[in-house]
């Protein structure tokens, strides 16, 4: 049976034996739910990476397991990597049909959480109802809470939270030092995660300069 949570998994993988993600060949851990996984889970991130070899089309349909703080996290190959703006789909749907079929099986009686793998633009862009249709079909005769809040990069995660507090600011709904207290909090949850507490009198500082720690916030992205 399929149970649907409108919600964002990262916050209750404890609650589970099995998590689910999907992931291309080529080892990206740069969006959506992978890449919440490589910050507060980074071994799993540096497991697949040292054991799973880059771009080998090989893993299609396969599964990547390691274990993490008492949970099992499974990398299903299902895309060939990137990341796609322009609606196009790059899902395999016959290696996700492999890699969740394989998971329904092996880890039936266990309790299993995904997102819905493939949907999101991080992982595939796909057809929702068509991957429902392949969890429905694997998840028969067992159990699984799939988790269907929208995947986002890092990126546009941490700018809509700026974005956000932005103009709460402007608006003089929050003062400056709650203004810098939230903006520390949420650089520190980008590098390090969100369960990893933030150390008392932390500020948000960078040793060198990087476009990727460059988040642009346009004027209209405050006024809509």
């Amino acid at each position: 049976m399929i149970n649907i949570f409108d919600d964002e998994l990262i916050y209750h993988v404890a609650d589970y034996d099995v998590i689910l993600f999907g992931m291309g060949i080529n080892n990206s851990f740069s969006g959506g739910f992978a890449n919440e996984i490589a910050v507060n889970f980074p071994k799993v991130r540096d497991d697949e990476n040292r054991d799973s070899p880059y771009g080998d089309k090989r893993k299609y349909g396969d599964v990547y397991e390691t274990e993490c703080d008492g949970i099992i996290f499974c990398a299903c190959y299902m895309h060939n990597g990137g990341y796609r703006k322009n609606g196009n789909e790059y899902v395999d749907y016959e290696s996700l049909k492999l890699c969740i079929d394989k998971m329904s099986q092996k880890y039936k009686g266990k309790k299993i959480a995904s997102p819905l793998i493939g949907a999101s633009k991080c992982d595939g862009n796909g057809n929702k109802e068509r991957i429902m249709s392949i969890y429905r079909d694997a998840f028969s005769d067992c159990d699984i809470d799939i988790y269907v809040c929208v995947q986002k990069s890092a990126r546009e995660k941490a700018h809509s939270e700026i974005v956000s507090l932005m103009e709460k600011k402007r608006k003089g709904e929050i003062t400056r030092g709650e203004y810098d207290d939230v903006m520390n909090k949420i650089y520190w949850e980008k590098e390090h995660g969100i369960f990893k507490e933030m150390p008392e009198g932390y500020k948000r500082k960078r040793k060198t300069f990087s476009w990727d720690d460059v988040i642009t916030v346009r004027k209209e992205d405050l006024e809509k």
